[in-house]
């Protein structure tokens, strides 16, 4: 078994008032107690934010035990479509909208910090796409499927033109 593996920055020595062992990042033991405390409290293991700038879209994944996050983003000159869509969680049903851009994109739910502000984004970054008011309850209702409806763009394909086809949402990875 190897030596365990320093942070950047990590000298080994303890700096001016930091306690022998200390880290910047949390150790296995600290984070698997954290893991466990928001088990029995029935609190998620992470909490997704959202947030954006004039470039990109960007999906923050911040575990509660203190590990770095994982970000996924979109840039927004790239994006092609944008589908809104239910998931089918059994008890209940989570509204999500794909940001697609070819063959990546970044799927996003009502469930992230900043969802409803990014639907406001969406609307006033991309003409045509309709507010969330607008849409919710067409995605909504009936409950429990999955009820697929393009924001955007808003040209529908016809018999002829299958160059925009929903997206294989099965396949996307869960965010």
């Amino acid at each position: 078994m190897g030596r365990p593996r320093r942070s950047e920055g990590d000298s080994g020595t303890p700096q001016e008032g930091e306690a022998r062992g200390s880290r910047s990042v949390p150790g296995f033991w600290q984070r698997a107690w954290r893991r466990t405390v928001a088990g029995w409290r029935r609190e998620p293991l992470f909490r997704h934010r959202l947030r954006w700038d004039d470039v990109e879209l960007v999906s923050e994944r911040l575990p509660v035990d203190g590990s770095p996050p994982t970000l996924t983003g979109v840039l927004w000159d790239r994006v092609d479509r944008i589908f809104a869509f239910k998931r089918d969680l059994y008890i209940t049903d989570q509204i999500c909208v794909a940001v697609l851009a070819g063959d990546d994109g970044l799927v996003v739910n009502e469930e992230m910090e900043g969802f409803l502000a990014l639907t406001d984004e969406l609307h006033r970054r991309f003409p045509g796409c309709p507010p969330y008011e607008a849409w919710w309850e067409r995605v909504a209702l009936p409950a429990f499927e999955t009820n697929e409806y393009l924001l955007w763009p808003q040209a529908r394909p016809t018999a002829d033109d299958s160059a925009v086809a929903p997206p294989d949402l099965d396949s996307a990875p869960p965010v």
